[in-house]
C-alpha cells in the first residue's frame, strides 16, 4: 500500500476538491488537506465518512502555516494565484520549502499566461513554468508542466498551468577571491545529497500531472 506523505491545498476548499478521495481509493496514506476555512474541512470528513478519519485536516492560512512534518509531495490547486502580494508569495515558498523534504516534489496549478486575470472579483497573478520557477528559486527545479483548460458552470474558459518540481538544497552563488574572476559554483547544502524518488511518490505525481483536480 502506498504510504507516501503528502499535502494538498486548494482555492476551492474540500467541499469541491476531490483530489484527496482518488488518493484514499488508490491506496494512499498519510495525507494532509490544508485549507483556510474550517467549514469546508468539515464538509470534506462528513463526505469521506470513516475514510476521512485517516487524513490530517489543518486549517490555516498557508502563507503564516508552521509545518510540523516533511512531505513528499506538495499539491496546489490554484491557491498560489491569489497571492498577489509580494511579501505572502515570499511567505509561501518558505513554508513550502519548510514543508518538503529533501528531494520531495512540488505540484503547483495556477492560472496561465491566457488565463483570467480575475476570479471571484478578485485579481490573480498568472504564471508560465518559467515565471513560476523564477518565483520558487533556486531549491526547486522544473520536471514537467502543462496546460489545461476548464470550462466553468456558466461557460467560461479558464486556463491553467500545472508545473511539477523537485527541490533540494542545492542551490548556485557566485565566489569573489582576490583578483580572480567571480566563478558560480553549485554546492550541495545537503550532506546526503537528495533522497531518490520513491516509486509510490513517482505515482502521486503522475496523479497531479495527468488529472484534473
Amino acid at each position: 500500500m502506498p504510504a507516501v506523505r503528502a499535502i494538498h491545498s486548494s482555492d476551492r476548499g474540500g467541499r469541491a476538491s476531490r483530489l484527496v478521495d482518488a488518493l484514499l481509493d488508490d491506496g494512499y496514506r498519510n495525507l494532509t488537506v490544508l485549507d483556510l476555512s474550517k467549514a469546508a474541512l468539515a464538509a470534506s470528513r462528513e463526505r469521506l465518512g470513516l475514510c476521512g478519519e485517516t487524513v490530517t485536516w489543518v486549517a490555516a492560512d498557508v502563507t503564516t502555516w508552521g509545518p510540523s512534518e516533511h512531505y513528499g509531495v506538495w499539491h496546489d490547486r490554484a491557491a498560489f494565484h491569489f497571492l498577489t502580494d509580494e511579501k505572502d508569495r515570499h511567505a509561501y515558498v518558505l513554508r513550502l520549502e519548510q514543508a518538503l523534504r529533501e528531494g520531495g516534489e512540488a505540484i503547483i496549478g495556477t492560472f496561465a499566461l491566457n488565463g483570467p486575470e480575475r476570479c471571484s472579483g478578485l485579481p490573480m497573478m498568472r504564471y508560465d513554468s518559467s515565471g513560476l520557477t523564477a518565483v520558487l528559486g533556486p531549491k526547486f527545479r522544473l520536471l514537467a508542466s502543462r496546460e489545461a483548460e476548464r470550462r466553468t458552470p456558466w461557460g467560461a474558459s479558464q486556463v491553467f498551468q500545472f508545473s511539477r518540481f523537485s527541490f533540494s538544497l542545492a542551490q548556485s552563488y557566485v565566489v569573489c577571491s582576490g583578483s580572480e574572476k567571480a566563478r558560480r559554483q553549485t554546492v550541495n547544502m545537503s550532506a546526503s545529497g537528495p533522497e531518490r524518488q520513491s516509486r509510490d511518490e513517482a505515482d502521486i505525481s503522475r496523479t497531479g500531472r495527468d488529472r484534473r483536480f
